[in-house]
């Protein structure tokens, strides 16, 4: 159950199949002061987006249910308006060019630098970036 107080705060949404990567990012982005919700699989996040929260999407490229260039295809058919960070181990360039040609506010390799993901998110849920867009 959530706090009423905690229902208030942005949400970063967090995809990705592996728990101890959900868990250290729960941690990690503990220190912004945002509601974090994660998820193993895309349908999961889905059926707990709420398009109308103040939100920010991390997600693994690759999932067990779809991958993150689907999840944003997916989310651009739903007209949502939600920057999406796109954090990969094994891409290639051709793909981080077609996830930022598709909206994605950033794409990056994992092991990142913790600095750069909580720098982007902040700047995400600011609007910075030209977020949010509107569809």
């Amino acid at each position: 159950m959530r706090a009423s107080a905690e229902s208030n705060l942005p949400v970063v949404y967090v995809i990705d199949p592996d728990p101890s990567v959900r868990e250290s990012m729960l941690s990690l982005l503990g220190t912004l002061g945002v509601r974090v919700e994660a998820f193993e699989a895309a349908a999961d996040f889905f059926a707990a987006f709420d398009p109308a929260t103040g939100a920010c999407l991390i997600t693994e490229l690759h999932l067990p249910d779809m991958s993150g260039l689907e999840i944003q295809r997916q989310l651009t058919e739903q007209h949502a308006d939600l920057p999406v960070i796109i954090l990969a181990s094994d891409a290639d360039v051709p793909t981080a060019v077609s996830a930022m040609g598709r909206g994605a506010l950033d794409f990056i390799e994992k092991p990142f630098v913790n600095r750069v993901l909580l720098e982007r998110i902040q700047q995400a849920l600011r609007g910075e970036e030209g977020w949010p867009r509107r569809c």
